[in-house]
């Protein structure tokens, strides 16, 4: 049973319970038994709200982890790139070794596709790991978000129990002391 249905059944036992009458008609008589159990329900489902969070925690690794492999992979890729645009170009610069000035245009076009291919290459890195790190944090938040708001509920579900269980006592205590 998840936790919203153990909590809307505790709800529904106290809204259909019977009132005591005339001036105590504000409180209302529960079955303790049956109430202590759809507590006790209730409690037992919220390890499951906290293991979805859990789980949302490690699904963001899982995607962090995948786009390091997609920046590796796509960092690789250029380096290959730019190693054979730089034996393409050294091979074509040696064929023209004979004219000094083709072979100097031949080497400076080198060097900028190297730089060009390391600079794109780092920005990919730069990038890959931006939106990896931007994945993380929002799969942390979401979590956070969500074992918060189970916890705030969980809080004011058991503080309402707790304070409708006391006026229940308090009348009952009432009750005794007027026989």
């Amino acid at each position: 049973m998840d936790i919203y249905k153990a909590l809307t059944r505790l709800e529904k036992t106290v809204e259909s319970s019977k009132p005591l009458p005339l001036v105590l008609a504000a409180y209302s008589v529960i079955n303790k038994e049956n109430f202590l159990k759809l507590i006790a329900e209730a409690r037992a489902s919220l390890p499951e709200e906290i293991l979805q969070a859990k789980d949302l925690v490690s699904r963001s690794e899982q995607i962090k982890e995948e786009a390091a492999q997609d920046a590796e992979k796509i960092v690789s890729e250029a380096e290959d790139r730019a190693r054979e645009t730089l034996r393409a170009a050294k091979t074509e610069a040696s064929s023209l070794i004979q004219q000094h000035e083709i072979v100097r245009q031949a080497r400076e076009e080198a060097e900028n596709i190297i730089q060009e291919a390391e600079e794109r290459a780092r920005a990919i890195e730069e990038s890959a790991s931006a939106a990896a790190e931007k994945v993380n944090r929002e799969a942390n938040d979401y979590a956070r978000g969500v074992c918060d708001d189970a916890d705030r509920y969980a809080a004011k579900v058991v503080t309402n129990l707790q304070r409708e269980c006391k006026q229940i006592l308090e009348s009952l205590q009432r009750m005794e002391k007027k026989q």
